[in-house]
């Protein structure tokens, strides 16, 4: 193997110096590549900026929405919670309401009750009895009541003295 790559090497040589007798030039290839290497590397890193920016962009964009989107479901929330809260006030009123209505109705059968254990303690026998016997009244008789009509239904205002027949 040495030997066909040391033979291809020289052929390459022979071949340069047989090709003619004028000093071989040598391409520059390297300083053309090394412009278009930069350029292609700025070119690279314009692109990678740009794709950063995107990015940043994007990043940007998502961290907005997601803004957005926080804030609308803690808006949404908010309105939630108070919605409850304000049907568990309307329900612990409504109840409130029932309670306070049936206590009403209780104390209102308790008043009846009572008026009516008073209704029927007042015994006009007793009190008749009570105002003679004690307080020494006696019952009018019917010579002693005078009746007086007027012709106008309203209030009477006394100014003499009551005609005795």
């Amino acid at each position: 193997m040495r030997n066909s790559e040391s033979l291809k090497k020289t052929d390459r040589v022979m071949s340069i110096y047989i090709s003619g007798n004028t000093a071989i030039e040598i391409e520059k290839e390297e300083p053309v590549k090394k412009v278009r290497r930069v350029k292609t590397i700025q070119k690279q890193r314009e692109e990678g900026l740009k794709r950063q920016a995107r990015k940043q962009a994007k990043r940007r964009a998502t961290i907005v929405r997601n803004a957005l989107v926080a804030t609308a479901a803690v808006a949404f929330l908010s309105v939630v919670v108070l919605l409850l809260g304000s049907v568990i006030t309307y329900n612990s009123l409504t109840k409130e309401i029932s309670t306070l209505t049936s206590e009403l109705e209780t104390l209102t059968l308790q008043n009846d009750s009572v008026e009516y254990d008073i209704d029927s303690s007042v015994d006009l026998n007793t009190i008749i009895e009570t105002a003679t016997t004690e307080l020494g009244m006696v019952k009018s008789t019917s010579s002693q009541i005078i009746t007086y009509s007027d012709s106008e239904s309203e209030y009477i205002e006394q100014v003499a003295a009551i005609p005795t027949k």
